[in-house]
């Protein structure tokens, strides 16, 4: 009797170890959406919508003293050196969050120096793990930009902006994805174009 009742817990325990084992994989699986995932296939993109490339800058002989440098400058938006850019960044990490949630508002006072301007900053993205950005050539003068953050915690990955309460961020652009905030937005911003709903379906497929 009692050798049954020890292959019953033996069992009972073996199963709930392995059902313990199998929710820990899915919420794994769930946290670990790679922001590279964001790219759009070519093959998904219509007609006359891709990934605007990036054109870098000339490498020639010094000039003679007196003449003019042309330095080219890179087609897409931002900080960015490649297009689509991924990565840790800080200075880039944080200039994505300010495009997604507006810049961190300072304490009232005093004013803070260069040194303490920097802490706080740093503050603003000390639970991002890496960002994303990519720009697409949606038409004549169209252009859709995918900005990206992922954070070390889901619940930090909010649908409403810090700053909606002021009235100064959309809400309709923002896509939670895991960990991430990815916001998607068409400039000049109007009627929504092919390649912006097609970025669009693709980022919203990946929730």
């Amino acid at each position: 009797m009692v050798q049954g009742m020890d292959l019953r817990r033996t069992s009972l325990g073996a199963c709930v170890a392995a059902i313990l084992t199998l929710s820990m994989a899915g919420v794994s699986s769930q946290t670990n959406v790679a922001l590279s995932s964001l790219t759009v296939p070519d093959k998904r993109l219509p007609d006359g919508c891709k990934l605007r490339p990036v054109i870098p800058a000339a490498t020639a002989a010094a000039p003679p003293p007196g003449a003019t440098t042309v330095v080219a400058h890179l087609p897409s938006r931002g900080p960015f050196p490649t297009n689509p850019w991924l990565g840790a960044d800080r200075q880039s990490v944080r200039e994505l969050r300010a495009r997604i949630d507006g810049a961190p508002a300072g304490p009232d006072a005093p004013p803070m120096n260069a040194s303490q301007r920097a802490a706080w900053d740093s503050r603003w993205v000390e639970h991002i793990i890496d960002g994303y950005h990519a720009v697409y050539d949606a038409g004549p003068d169209l252009t859709v930009d995918v900005s990206a953050v992922r954070f070390d915690d889901v619940k930090l990955a909010t649908t409403t902006p810090l700053d909606v309460a002021r009235g100064s961020r959309p809400t309709d652009d923002r896509i939670v994805v895991d960990a991430a905030i990815v916001q998607v937005v068409q400039l000049p911003v109007h009627a929504k174009t092919e390649c912006f709903r097609a970025i669009d379906a693709h980022i919203r497929s990946l929730k």
